[in-house]
């Protein structure tokens, strides 16, 4: 299996909240393994860095709240 790319974003110098997205992708493949997946969480880079590893994390005590965007993609072309 091939790594899985997770998406964040950082707090502000005044928040402690941290949003995380798990993409369309990361959530088929953690809800197909459920006990046999696992989210690593490293928490306050800047200072002391620690974590939390969460089994499961869709049945975990996250509360993952589906969000739908739609991206308009523009593009150029031509023929030769």
């Amino acid at each position: 299996m091939t790594g899985l790319d997770i998406g964040w974003v950082t707090p502000s110098e005044k928040s402690t909240i941290c949003v995380i997205y798990i993409l369309p992708k990361e959530y088929d493949v953690a809800s197909s393994l459920s006990e046999r997946f696992y989210l690593f969480v490293v928490k306050n880079f800047r200072d002391l860095p620690m974590h939390d590893i969460y089994r499961n994390p869709l049945s975990s005590s996250l509360k993952f709240t589906r969000k739908e965007r739609v991206v308009v993609q523009v593009s150029w072309s031509t023929t030769i």
